[in-house]
């Protein structure tokens, strides 16, 4: 057995662990600093990943609504919620599945605002070197009643319109 002239064993171990605390390299985490089992803390990238789907259903049912159609802020805000409760989740569960999670909630991230963005952009308006004048012709009107081109032409600026009968 070895012996100091301090003491025993015991005693330099529990000294060491004295130190220890005294400087912060304590193995035992404070009770405060706790985090939620496992469980929860899957549970919460989990919702953070449901959340990231029900942004664009929240886009595509606020579609009549014209700021939201053009900004598509309210499902942004959902998905930033999700991802940021994908990445709580990751800062106190480091688990593989847990890192899966939270970088699928960013691609999902990254994927609308692409669609949104880019894919929904509308083509840039061609402009007409020449107008044509349409040849004439004969078709009913609203009412049934034939109508010649030239005829309303002949009055004034026409603009053509077909729409479908019968819906």
């Amino acid at each position: 057995m070895y012996r100091s002239d301090r003491g025993s064993i015991g005693c330099r171990l529990e000294c060491r662990g004295r130190r220890d605390m005294l400087f912060g390299m304590s193995e035992t985490p404070a009770r405060h600093e706790q985090s939620p089992p496992a469980g929860r803390r899957m549970l919460l990238a989990l919702v953070g990943f449901l959340l990231q789907f029900a942004g664009p259903a929240l886009y595509t049912t606020m579609l009549s609504i014209p700021w939201a159609r053009s900004s598509g802020a309210p499902a942004f805000a959902l998905m930033i919620v999700g991802v940021a409760m994908g990445f709580l989740a990751l800062r106190r569960d480091r688990r593989l599945r847990v890192k899966v999670v939270a970088a699928a909630n960013v691609v999902l991230l990254a994927t609308f605002t692409f669609a949104l963005f880019w894919l929904a952009k509308l083509p840039q308006p061609t402009s007409f070197a020449r107008l044509e004048t349409a040849p004439d012709f004969v078709l009913p009107n609203e009412s049934g009643t034939p109508t010649t081109l030239s005829k309303a032409y002949a009055t004034g600026p026409v603009l053509l319109v077909f729409y479908r009968g019968h819906w």
